[in-house]
């Protein structure tokens, strides 16, 4: 039992290092709710005003959903600009700090017989998606 324990915190350490590693303060806190269950929430955010918060009945679970809900905005965008390689346009993006400190993102494409694109956001997968609908209308 003690060694199942210790291979879950390690767990949850590995995943909050992982998360720090790219940049994510991160925490975790107990409370205990109205039916006396205790519940953990971690919390990972950025000074891009990105922030993510899970909540689950063990340490683990909170930080594993935590970490899953990140990656799979990361992954989205990656997809997305995988899928416009596919379909012929070059693209790169970019992120930069406005004068106000705030992070914002520019991503350009461009496709062979369709044109070109710059897209400006403030959230990278919010770049892709403008991206993306906008190569899709040009291409129909």
């Amino acid at each position: 039992m003690i060694n199942a324990h210790n291979r879950r915190v390690k767990y949850w350490e590995i995943i909050a290092d992982n998360l720090s590693k790219a940049d994510w303060s991160r925490g975790c806190v107990s409370a205990i709710d109205s039916n006396g269950r205790t519940i953990w929430v971690a919390d990972a955010h950025r000074d891009d005003g990105k922030r993510f918060v899970a909540r689950a009945n063990e340490k683990l679970t909170a930080f594993l959903e935590l970490e899953s809900a990140i990656w799979q905005r990361v992954k989205n965008s990656e997809i997305i600009a995988d899928n416009l390689k596919k379909a012929g346009w070059t693209s790169g993006a970019i992120s930069s700090t406005d004068r106000n400190g705030r992070q914002f993102w520019v991503v350009a494409t461009q496709g062979e017989d369709a044109g070109r694109f710059i897209v400006r956001a403030d959230e990278k997968l919010r770049t892709f998606l403008e991206l993306e609908a906008a190569t899709r209308k040009a291409t129909e």
